[in-house]
């Protein structure tokens, strides 16, 4: 079963002789399949590559000198065009034109008396050319679904304000509450304090947070007047109205030792805190979060206690 033809298209970039022994080489066997557009000068050439889409430039040794060569060059790279370069035996002029920017080179007699090794290396080159493009393709459809899952958390984040008896707010609600919060203490006075908690271990899974066993536990200790729910991909928030810095701590401490304790079905995890109480200093959203959320990165790199 012979192979299927693909049909590629070749510039090919040549004074007039090689053209004319080139265009007769195409016309073997071996190298069919390939549509040839020709360029008599690397600056026809760099119009060529800026108008059409090519496979390959297939570069002849002739015409590769001056700077006019080598933007050819890199215009081939940067529309991503492997480069065949067609050589004699001077060594050195073949190592200059890697720099410039060419994939592949081969002998100028080999390819005009091998008509066979000519395809192979057409070949080659334009399969590079594929996965090139396969590559960029890739990153591309990554790039989509990385902002299709940004997007979708994001969603999530917005959906009902809070699931369930434990009533597990998301962190636009969240938000919401502490700016509630804040304008209430700014108005009438009284202590409020803010907490930012990170759970590490088995339940901090794909389920994340929301999983039965954190929600459940941080349900139990808090007051009907305290607000939870979600801060962060892997975090929780806890709003404490009239609360100051002592009873933020106790009731981290208690918080605590319900997660970090292991039911008979449950490994241990471990939790961090992060505390900031309404004051002078921290008399804003943006503050009292700024503060906890550093307090917090503290106590996770072990730089203070992670209940002060």
């Amino acid at each position: 079963m012979s192979e299927p033809v693909l049909h590629r298209r070749v510039l090919l970039a040549a004074e007039e002789t090689a053209r004319a022994e080139f265009r007769e080489l195409f016309r073997d066997e071996s190298l069919r399949g390939w549509e040839v557009i020709e360029a008599d000068s690397p600056q026809r050439a760099r119009f060529v590559l800026q108008l059409d889409t090519c496979d390959v430039l297939l570069l002849d040794g002739s015409l590769q000198r001056g700077e006019a060569s080598e933007d050819l060059s890199r215009l081939a790279g940067q529309r991503r065009t492997p480069v065949l370069f067609l050589t004699d035996r001077e060594t050195e002029r073949t190592t200059a034109v890697f720099r410039r920017g060419v994939n592949y080179w081969l002998l100028r007699e080999v390819a005009r008396r091998h008509a066979g090794v000519l395809a192979v290396m057409l070949r080659q080159a334009a399969e590079f050319r594929d996965l090139q493009r396969r590559g960029q393709e890739t990153s591309a459809a990554l790039e989509e679904a990385r902002r299709q899952v940004s997007r979708l958390v994001n969603l999530l984040w917005e959906a009902v304000p809070g699931e369930g008896r434990a009533r597990w707010f998301t962190q636009r609600h969240m938000l919401e509450r502490l700016e509630e919060e804040v304008v209430r203490t700014q108005r009438y006075g009284g202590p409020l304090a803010l907490v930012l908690g990170e759970v590490q271990g088995p339940a901090n899974d794909d389920a994340g947070l929301a999983a039965t066993r954190v929600v459940d536990r941080i349900s139990r200790v808090k007051r009907r007047s305290d607000v939870a729910g979600q801060y962060g991909l892997q975090g929780f928030m806890l709003v404490l109205p009239q609360t100051d810095a002592n009873g933020a701590a106790g009731c981290c401490r208690r918080l605590g030792d319900l997660l970090e304790q292991p039911a008979d079905t449950d490994e241990p995890l471990r939790v961090h805190f992060g505390i900031a109480c309404f004051s002078p200093q921290t008399y804003s959203v943006k503050s009292l979060l700024g503060r906890a959320e550093e307090q917090l990165e503290r106590v996770k790199v072990g730089e203070a206690s992670s209940i002060s």
